[in-house]
């Protein structure tokens, strides 16, 4: 009977997402196009996949429904050093709301500076740059096995050296699967809705769906509960160490084919609390990664998540660190 359930949530997901995504391609350029990139080391080090296992900080900004099964709250930062002088960075904190749902809020931040700028005969006018940020609230509820969760954001752009800017909303939908604990599936729609005031009309939209499959290398259970919707439930503990494969398709308002992605994620040992992490994209995208838990007194879990990628839209390597906080 639990197995029938299974796909509800995300085909609500679907039918919701269907309608968004038609709504969100208007005619116009791109606002906040740096909405399109992932935050989280974790996910750039296994080609920009999301996976709903120990989603952690990645919660908090790629899929809102895995902050339903926040274990415990968590504070995130985030730095991502791109070539040409560009810069992406983060901030944000979760909290579950008892067992069954969980809230986030957090701030995006892009910037750009010495950029050459010219007049219209070619003559330079100096440098320029761009300040872009973002402001999100995103909330997750659990129905059973599945989530279902949203994120809204408030954007603002703040040029320097010229006078100008604009700002607006976004709207992300987002649901989550997990059958047997072993396998895991994810959908996302980003930025489905919104509106911006400016010289560039939407944000970027897209789409991911993604499927993970966890072999756990050890086993540790917890005793029965009952959910909202009244299903008996056994919940395993996530498990120490681990081998995870993952896969996602991703579709977007930038690309002409949809791009696949392939990762893996493999923690040896219980005792190390280290964890290693490599994948590629269909597009040119080859990443890999690390992460360790740092052994402190002062919070029960801090992770330390390094990422380099070689960036097909950059052609260059790009190098991302992240610090995440559990209390």
């Amino acid at each position: 009977m639990t197995r029938l359930c299974l796909p509800l949530p995300l085909l609500l997901m679907a039918l919701l997402m269907a309608g968004g995504t038609a709504r969100a391609q208007d005619a116009g350029g791109y606002a906040a196009s740096f909405l399109r990139r992932e935050l989280m080391a974790r996910e750039i080090a296994m080609a920009g996949v999301f996976t709903p296992f120990a989603a952690g900080g990645s919660a908090l900004f790629s899929n809102s429904s895995a902050l339903a099964r926040l274990e415990r709250p968590i504070a995130a930062v985030t730095y991502s050093y791109l070539p040409s002088g560009q810069e992406l960075y983060a901030a944000g904190y979760g909290h579950g709301i008892g067992r069954f749902a969980g809230v986030s809020v957090g701030m995006t931040g892009y910037g750009v500076g010495n950029v050459r700028s010219y007049s219209a005969d070619e003559k330079p006018l100096g440098t320029i740059g761009s300040r872009d940020l973002a402001f999100s609230l995103g909330g997750g509820l659990a129905i059973g096995p599945g989530n279902v969760g949203a994120t809204i954001r408030y954007l603002r752009s703040g040029p320097t050296g010229i006078d100008g800017g604009y700002s607006g909303y976004t709207l992300d939908l987002s649901g989550s699967l997990d059958i047997d604990e072993r396998f895991f599936f994810s959908l996302a729609m980003n930025n489905v809705a919104g509106e911006m005031k400016g010289p560039r009309e939407i944000a970027p939209w897209n789409t991911r769906i993604g499927g993970a499959y966890l072999y756990s290398l050890d086993e540790r259970n917890d005793t029965m509960r009952i959910d909202p919707s009244g299903t008996p439930m056994t919940r395993h503990l996530a498990p120490r160490a681990y081998i995870l494969g993952v896969v996602e398709a991703r579709t977007a308002a930038y690309s002409d084919a949809p791009r696949w992605s392939f990762a893996g994620e493999w923690v040896p040992l219980i005792q190390l609390s280290l964890g290693v992490r490599a994948g590629f994209s269909t597009q040119g995208d080859v990443s890999a990664g690390f992460f360790y838990n740092l052994p402190v007194d002062f919070t029960r879990d801090l992770r330390f998540d390094v990422a380099t990628r070689r960036d097909f839209e950059y052609g260059e390597l790009s190098y991302h660190a992240t610090l995440t906080a559990g209390f």
